[in-house]
């Protein structure tokens, strides 16, 4: 007689160990004066990149403009609604035109907009401008800051870690049932982990190992094949031998995967001189992980049964029942 075993997962929050990839200071330089494509001015904005060629981008309208070589210091992390409006107007996000100059021009608009929106010009904020040839305000700019305005409030309340944490590896916790397989072990359905808000975070890879003693717990692909590591965007499923019932009704497992981030910083000039501040986005590599507690839980009145004595030593042995 079968017996039915459902498989709760219980997934821990996720561990991020952040990498020290961000610098504590960095040298920017002008490298030219990007054409003014919305009002069509003489003057444009000037482009700034740091010593290795990163471009950062003035938070300030009312400062001082930074000079050639001039050095910063880390003032802050950047809230997760400018993290995401530097990520969305990056070459291949949402809110880019893939063009270098008018993606920096869309950013840096969308920067100062977003973060001084009543001290930002109406006149660039008019949607119907006869100079802006490409409509970038109200195809790019305006919908940037409005996402970003958006995103922030949605994520008012959720530290910049617990944030973090949100964007990188993840797992479903539903509870899931696993079937009796009519042979001599019980199976979980595929277990996806996903990278969470994909647009901000990329995996190639991730690694399922089992906690402790792993006899009689196997990790397949969807296919069935025994294998460890796995492309993102598949899953893996979990195989219970019906001889662990019911001595070893836990399994722990562990989910790790090496995490892409973009995470946004805040720069000020060292000395404190009234020059602005500049913001620039890095990518972390980080070990993310997750841990998921695979419980199987029979029937209450057969795992009395089985404590009777003659049923334990069928289920030990991995006999049918």
């Amino acid at each position: 007689m079968a017996v039915a075993v459902t498989v709760s997962m219980i997934a821990c929050f996720p561990l991020a160990a952040w990498a020290e990839s961000v610098p504590n200071e960095i040298t920017v330089y002008k490298v030219q004066v990007v054409s003014d494509y919305v009002l069509s001015r003489d003057h444009g904005y000037t482009r700034y990149v740091t010593d290795e060629g990163k471009p950062v981008y003035s938070v300030d309208l009312t400062t001082d403009p930074s000079e050639y070589g001039q050095q910063l210091q880390l003032l802050a992390e950047a809230d997760c609604g400018l993290q995401y409006l530097l990520t969305a107007t990056q070459k291949g996000g949402a809110h880019s035109t893939g063009s270098t100059l008018i993606d920096f021009y869309i950013t840096q608009a969308a920067t100062w907009w977003y973060y001084d929106n009543e001290n930002f010009s109406d006149e660039f904020k008019n949607e119907n401008n006869d100079d802006d040839a490409y409509g970038l305000v109200p195809y790019y700019i305006k919908p940037a800051v409005e996402d970003a305005w958006e995103y922030a409030e949605k994520n008012a309340e959720v530290s910049i870690g617990e944030w973090q944490n949100r964007v990188g590896l993840n797992l479903p916790t539903d509870l899931c049932e696993a079937e009796d397989s009519g042979s001599e072990w019980y199976q979980t359905d595929a277990i996806m982990p996903f990278i969470g808000d994909g647009s901000m975070a990329s995996a190639e890879f991730y690694t399922v190992s089992v906690q402790g003693n792993g006899d009689g717990v196997a990790i397949l692909d969807e296919y069935g094949y025994e294998r460890d590591v796995f492309p993102v965007g598949t899953g893996f499923v979990v195989r219970i031998e019906k001889g662990l019932l019911p001595l070893q009704r836990e399994v722990k497992i562990t989910v790790s995967s090496e995490v892409s981030i973009p995470t946004a910083r805040i720069y000020r000039t060292i000395g404190g001189e009234n020059y602005e501040r500049m913001a620039a986005l890095f990518d972390e590599d980080v070990t993310d992980e997750e841990t998921v507690t695979v419980v199987a839980n029979a029937d209450a009145g057969r795992l009395e049964d089985y404590a009777k004595g003659a049923v334990v030593v069928a289920v030990i042995l991995g006999l049918l029942i």
